[in-house]
């Protein structure tokens, strides 16, 4: 679009008043294009900032719960242990 604009933005090159007219249409057109494609771009580039700063939070709350998972794996093995390391403790005593 910006492009086309400095293609035609020099309207002396026409040859009458009336092609004029239409190139400085055709550029208040085009300008108008471009200030709403920047817009549309700016409201998707904060899509996808809101985006990624979506997925960065759910990634520190997957690993947060990957971790409290693991610690409580941890803790349950270690409970299991020391059980069994008593059950072994009372069998060593009657044997």
């Amino acid at each position: 679009l910006e492009e086309n604009y400095k293609k035609y933005s020099d309207i002396t090159r026409a040859d009458d008043v009336i092609s004029q007219k239409v190139t400085i249409n055709y550029l208040a057109t085009l300008t108008q294009s471009i200030k709403f494609t920047d817009e549309k771009l700016k409201e998707e580039e904060k899509k996808v900032i809101e985006a990624q700063n979506d997925l960065i939070k759910k990634q520190i709350k997957r690993k947060s719960l990957e971790i409290l998972k693991e610690k409580e794996m941890e803790r349950v093995r270690k409970e299991e242990e020391r059980i069994e390391q008593i059950r072994n403790d009372e069998f060593a005593l009657y044997a």
